[in-house]
């Protein structure tokens, strides 16, 4: 009985360990329809005004954060929160590794040069890496000087795209930045930074004329390896000396 209430007790304390890691998680279900996203805290308040909360498309609940376009040529529109008071996240042992991801509905019968996607920032407002997808349904990645040249389509237009950015630490100034789309990784357009990686928000975005759709933002952070692995170890002695 004690063997099975104590691993009981070390299963919700590892249940507690792994949910806490969820820095921000957001489906928007809670604001006002037709309000202003950047009037809803944490998101940013001088975020771009064109994103307000729509119940026209919805990948959970019934409402998601939508952007329009306002047709100016090279216009662009971030929405964001601040992950640590607007100031660079540190990386540690048990954090030792951001994801940011996001769903995103871009609708059909726009330009090769309009673009919806996720970008991160560090607090200098430098971009360090991103993900983008145009009317064609074509990808660009952020390289860490530009965007690439265009990849493969990702899906038709007026579906919901799944995007994601690891942001993974070497050290606590160097790391690189991992793209996923649709759970599909893209390793060629990794991003390397073996100084001045730092990471400060990760952005919803907007370039061009585009009218597109958010939504399931998460942000959450993830233990180095050793990290868990001393866990599991951890958790196997104590069975060990249990059992004995």
């Amino acid at each position: 009985m004690v063997f099975r209430a104590s691993t009981v007790l070390i299963g919700i304390a590892l249940a507690c360990f792994s949910s806490a890691q969820v820095l921000f998680s957001d489906n928007f279900d809670g604001y006002a329809t037709g309000s202003l996203l950047n009037s809803h805290s944490p998101w940013d308040s001088t975020g771009s005004p064109n994103y307000t909360i729509s119940t026209d498309e919805a990948l959970s609940g019934t409402k998601s954060a939508k952007v329009v376009g306002q047709g100016v040529t090279g216009s662009t529109d971030f929405a964001w929160i601040n992950l640590n008071g607007g100031n660079d996240f540190s990386f540690s042992a048990s954090q030792a590794q951001l994801t940011g991801s996001v769903s995103v509905w871009l609708n059909g019968g726009l330009q090769p040069t309009d673009w919806v996607g996720v970008a991160v920032f560090d607090s200098s407002v430098d971009r360090l890496a991103g993900i983008r997808f145009n009317g064609s349904g074509a990808l660009q990645f952020w390289n860490g000087a530009g965007w690439s040249a265009n990849t493969q389509i990702v899906a038709p237009m007026t579906e919901w795209v799944s995007l994601k950015i690891d942001a993974i630490s070497s050290s606590a100034t160097s790391g690189y930045f991992r793209y996923s789309v649709n759970d599909l990784r893209f390793d060629q357009y990794q991003v390397n930074y073996a100084s001045g990686f730092a990471v400060s928000d990760f952005d919803l975005y907007q370039f061009g004329n585009a009218t597109g759709y958010f939504d399931n933002y998460q942000v959450k952070a993830v233990p180095e390896p050793a990290t868990l692995t001393a866990l599991g170890l951890a958790l196997a002695a104590f069975r060990r000396r249990k059992r004995n």
